[in-house]
């Protein structure tokens, strides 16, 4: 009885992690690696064009803010924050989807949960969610 427990608990830690956590990232952190040096093996092409431009209402995007990747629906969206806004754009061609407005400077570049159906930001002191 206790080799059979010993074997099935073994099988079970070695079964239940493939079961409850995602598939790895290709970009698992900050800097993309333990080493934080912003490597990656993804082989860009050799050129780009502009796809697009879009004006944003407010004009004031912060220094401090970076365009994030997502998904809405099986789409894929870009997120901006600007000084008193969030925008979320489809990324095929910059139309903006939605936008909310806040009183709250931003300014920082927003997060969003593995998921992708909440978006954090920090606003006026505060941590401000949006939840789809």
């Amino acid at each position: 009885m206790k080799k059979y427990l010993t074997t099935s608990l073994l099988l079970c830690s070695l079964i239940w992690p493939s079961l409850v956590w995602p598939e790895p990232s290709p970009w698992p952190q900050f800097q993309g690696n333990a080493k934080h040096d912003g490597c990656s093996e993804i082989v860009f092409p050799d050129s780009f064009f502009l796809a697009w431009s879009e004006s944003l209402p407010t004009c004031n995007i912060s220094p401090y803010a970076s365009p994030i990747v997502g998904e809405i629906n099986g789409e894929e969206v870009v997120y901006i924050t600007t000084d008193d806004s969030v925008f979320c754009l489809s990324s095929e061609d910059g139309e903006i989807i939605w936008h909310y407005s806040t009183s709250a400077s931003i300014g920082y570049t927003p997060a969003y949960d593995y998921e992708g159906d909440r978006l954090f930001f920090p606003g006026g002191g505060h941590l401000l969610c949006l939840n789809s």
